[in-house]
């Protein structure tokens, strides 16, 4: 834990528009570690957009039979 900080301020250094957070709990524990690289973030732009459904769900009328429809642009 103690090489993280200067893990991620070497990555903040390296690619300055990356997103980089670092969480501790009450007493400096490690809770979590957040990483955006700049690269991944741009890569962004050229994703078309996904509908997900979470399984949880399909409880019902139903009885576990999803019902999915797509289209892709022309």
């Amino acid at each position: 834990m103690e090489k993280l900080p200067g893990y991620l301020y070497i990555l903040e250094q390296t690619y300055p528009s990356s997103v980089l957070s670092l969480k501790r709990k009450e007493g400096e524990s490690f809770l979590y570690a957040f990483v955006a690289l700049e690269a991944c973030i741009r890569g962004w732009e050229y994703c078309r957009p996904v509908v997900m459904v979470d399984g949880v769900a399909l409880r019902g009328t139903y009885g576990g039979t999803m019902f999915t429809a797509s289209t892709m642009d022309p």
